[in-house]
């Protein structure tokens, strides 16, 4: 089982470059020195844009650390220097920036002809995101991974279909995320993005979106995601 923590950067989208410069210096080699870190991928924003989709700017950077364990992701949010490198030095740099953080465990739905579904193989991510109130957290995970993903996993030229599910953690001097399920597609660009959302998987999908149980909203952001850790 893998788990991830998401550090989220919401902010002007100038700040994005900035956001970026900065966790290529002591971030990263701090992040790099821990052994219990699987990977970690930096995600900006696609100058491109997804089709159907318009939920205002995308995040100017996500940070994703991939663990074995939670406790591993529980001691290193509470490890000396993590609040200044990943929240004090972001908001810094600008102080419009909100940061949150969440951790999640993550669900690969397997895609045809990807005989590793944990693995990433191409650099575009199309990142969604749910969010309350919701009355059955539970209910909608449930429906979620076992209508929504494999539908998903339909898409012309998809190349990973991963879900993401919160679990408990605390630290009181972290901003919480409010996530209460993500979900990314992996293609290899927007355009091909597009073209899958053309076809016709997409009316089965809108068709069981409105199934799911109530929700609050969700967003969906076209990024650019790189190896920042590996």
């Amino acid at each position: 089982m893998i788990f991830n923590l998401f550090m989220t950067y919401e902010a002007d989208a100038t700040c994005s470059a900035m956001l970026a410069d900065w966790f290529e210096g002591e971030p990263r080699t701090w992040l790099a020195s821990k052994e219990g870190v699987l990977k970690s991928d930096l995600f900006v924003p696609d100058p491109e844009k997804a089709l159907f989709f318009d939920d205002g700017p995308a995040p100017s950077c996500i940070l994703q650390i991939h663990a074995e364990h939670l406790e591993f992701l529980e001691e290193l949010v509470n490890a000396f220097d993590f609040a200044r490198l990943f929240l004090d030095g972001p908001v810094g740099l600008a102080p419009e920036i909100d940061a949150s953080f969440g951790m999640f465990r993550t669900v690969r739905y397997p895609v045809a002809g990807v005989t590793d579904p944990e693995s990433r193989t191409a650099p575009m991510s199309f990142v969604v995101r749910y969010y309350g109130p919701m009355s059955d957290i539970a209910a909608f995970h449930d429906f979620y991974v076992a209508n929504h993903l494999p539908l998903l996993a339909q898409f012309p030229n998809v190349r990973n279909v991963f879900a993401y599910l919160p679990v408990s953690w605390r630290n009181p001097d972290l901003p919480q995320s409010q996530v209460l399920l993500g979900n990314e597609v992996v293609f290899d660009s927007v355009s091909a993005l597009n073209a899958a959302m053309s076809s016709e998987i997409m009316p089965a999908l809108r068709k069981d979106s409105s199934q799911f149980p109530p929700f609050g909203h969700s967003t969906h952001h076209a990024t650019q995601r790189r190896d920042y850790v590996s």
